[in-house]
């Protein structure tokens, strides 16, 4: 993920480095996307770009571990709009992830880099991170525990809380891939989410 160097930077260039690193992996296969084109395009330095990431995979998750940190933050204001219904908002919150998605230029660079062999271990990377800071992470966590109503909830601890997110939230981008990558129609993925919600609120054994 980026270094501190890289969270201190103005917003424009910030902006400046994705947009340049989206154009390249739109206008090539993820395996030839060049870190020269991408610091020509975002006008900085190669030895600039290397305090700010350790490789091109670094960026890429960046890219994609902000997506998901905009996406949480719009999901917290949807568990509010819903009088705390997690289950409800995680719904939206696809919606929203498709309509993000679809925008400008992330939709055609998930297209591209799902064909990238190595993508679903790019993926669990991904997924496995904490965002674009860990703070950062945690303080929107820490916001959407405290507007989501547990009192149905089994286990309501920050911890149980975080695996669970952690699962709604890997469940979003596996959609979004599915749908990239097989072209399934967007009733159908939003049919699969609902049954996986199902699963997550109710369990599948009998109690």
């Amino acid at each position: 993920m980026p270094t501190e160097r890289f969270n201190k930077l103005p917003e424009e260039k910030k902006k400046a480095i994705r947009d340049a690193a989206m154009e390249e992996c739109i206008r090539v296969p993820f395996e030839k996307v060049s870190i020269n084109k991408i610091i020509q395009n975002a006008g900085i330095s190669r030895g600039s770009f290397y305090t700010y990431f350790e490789d091109k995979r670094d960026l890429v998750r960046y890219i994609f571990s902000d997506t998901a940190d905009k996406l949480k933050f719009f999901w917290t204001k949807s568990v509010v709009t819903h009088g705390g219904n997690l289950w409800i908002a995680s719904e939206e919150l696809l919606d929203q992830a498709i309509i993000f998605a679809q925008r400008g230029k992330m939709f055609q660079m998930m297209q591209s880099i799902v064909l990238y062999q190595d993508f679903d271990k790019l993926f669990a990377e991904i997924h496995g991170s904490n965002g674009v800071g860990e703070e950062k992470g945690n303080e929107i966590l820490e916001a959407l525990y405290e507007v989501t109503d547990k009192e149905k909830f089994c286990k309501n601890d920050m911890d149980s809380f975080a695996i669970l997110v952690s699962m709604i939230m890997g469940c979003v981008m596996e959609s979004i891939c599915w749908y990239n990558r097989h072209m399934e129609s967007e009733e159908n993925i939003k049919k699969i989410f609902r049954e996986k919600l199902e699963i997550l609120q109710h369990g599948i054994c009998k109690q």
